[in-house]
């Protein structure tokens, strides 16, 4: 105003944080997935190198992708991804027969993948040593693998000089870049480790690890009545047991109705005791597993394997003693590896092998009949006498009877009474009573 002026001196200082206004800043990019492409999430992706700052590690979402943007140039980065859970995701017998089968020389593992997968103890070879890993790990024996991560890593674009043995020269698990100059790619190819036929669940939107069953695996079962007290030897036997391949469940058990003494091998080849999990008979669960590179038959009533039990009360067997999926997954396996649902199949009226047993009537009370049953260690002469709480005797039965499970029926009108009474079987070795109870 009126010609008057002036000036100042402003200085502006620009900086080029993280990179962001120039084009010196680069990015690192890239996708996970499976051999068969399948996109893997959670898989936490870690970038480290000689920058002054890193961005902080990014965990992959359902499409299996990551990016890290604003890099420095001319710095050197490595990406290496990460994921070491759920370490059962995936396995199943039918891994441990098909790894089997590649042993034998039956049917090769046909990809590099594969072979990592099989190769579960980290020994850069596929030996039976992998086989106990997958199945100590399906039993819920272990909960991780001793020498190895849950899912391994190697580079898309590598090639293996020798696809049967990947093992031949170190394969890449991290992608490294030297002075970083451009944007690049990084891909990966994510190996689920014990996995050899592909069915881990890797992301939310894709395997939802939904089965469709193409038949049944009944394991046969006498319905016993079970005495508190008493020992008896659980036989699974065999009910249409034709070129089976493997199978695998959880057990469960009413902790309160029975104990679990021991469990033995029957006529199954390759059946032992390490195929059974006991690391959770507190719990009222035992886990099996069996699988075999060549599938087996078995002639009906042939015995699988046995659990040997104590009533702690007097019960059912199928009242006590159930099959699911609760830990171990319920599969199996025909020579086709066409899966199968495997269950309990119990036979009424029956009793298995135990020493002299008297068992409680059932219906217990009772209005017109009830059954009394007990089991004799050889064949005899057995008297059943019924009596009221003065002791008048009310009814005798006497005869022969089989070795094994016997019964007999009482009906209120023979005893022409009711109320609390007793019933107590005699043979030549011994005696045993019990209390039974006629309602109106």
């Amino acid at each position: 105003m009126n010609g008057n002026w002036d000036y100042v001196a402003t200085t502006i200082s620009v900086q080029n944080n993280m990179n962001a206004c120039s084009g010196s800043s680069y990015s690192i990019s890239g996708g996970i997935e499976t051999e068969n492409a399948a996109t893997l999430a959670g898989a936490e992706v870690n970038l480290s190198g000689s920058a002054s700052s890193m961005p902080a590690p990014q965990v992959t979402d359902n499409d299996g992708t990551y990016q890290f943007l604003n890099l420095e140039e001319n710095q050197n980065y490595e990406v290496a991804p990460y994921k070491n859970d759920d370490f059962r995701n995936g396995l199943s017998a039918n891994d441990i027969v098909v790894t089997s089968r590649h042993l034998i020389g039956l049917e090769q593992l046909d990809s590099p993948y594969k072979l990592i997968a099989a190769d579960v103890d980290n020994s850069k070879s596929v030996n039976t040593f992998d086989l106990i890993a997958m199945q100590r790990m399906i039993l819920f024996i272990d909960t991780e693998f001793a020498n190895n991560t849950s899912w391994r890593f190697v580079g898309e674009d590598h090639a293996f000089s020798n696809p049967q043995n990947p093992w031949t020269s170190p394969f890449p698990e991290v992608a490294s870049f030297n002075g970083l100059s451009a944007d690049e790619i990084a891909n990966f190819i994510a190996v689920k480790i014990g996995d050899v036929t592909g069915n881990a669940v890797t992301n939310a939107t894709g395997n939802s690890g939904d089965r469709s069953f193409n038949g049944e695996l009944n394991f046969q079962l006498d319905n016993a009545t079970l005495a508190a007290g008493e020992e008896y030897v659980v036989d699974f036997k065999a009910s249409e047991f034709k070129q089976i391949s493997g199978y695998q469940f959880t057990l469960n058990f009413q902790r309160d109705a029975m104990e679990i003494v021991d469990v033995e091998a029957g006529e199954l080849s390759g059946l032992n005791s390490e195929n059974f999990g006991l690391t959770m008979i507190d719990e009222g669960v035992i886990t099996t597993l069996w699988g075999n590179s060549s599938a087996e038959t078995l002639s009906d009533e042939t015995v699988v394997f046995s659990v040997k039990v104590k009533a702690k009360r007097d019960t059912r067997l199928s009242e006590a003693l159930s099959l699911n999926s609760r830990y171990t997954v319920a599969e199996a396996f025909d020579a086709d590896l066409e899966l199968l649902n495997p269950d309990l199949e119990y036979r009424n009226n029956t009793q298995v092998s135990s020493e002299f047993a008297l068992y409680q009537n059932q219906p217990n009370p009772f209005v017109e009949e009830t059954v009394i049953g007990f089991h004799l260690p050889e064949a005899g002469e057995v008297k059943l006498s019924v009596y009221d709480v003065s002791g008048k005797v009310l009814k005798v039965i006497e005869g022969e009877y089989a070795a094994g499970y016997n019964q007999v029926s009482v009906t209120r009108n023979e005893l022409g009474t009711n109320g609390v009474l007793y019933y107590q079987v005699d043979t030549k070795n011994d005696s045993a009573t019990r209390k039974m109870i006629i309602i109106e």
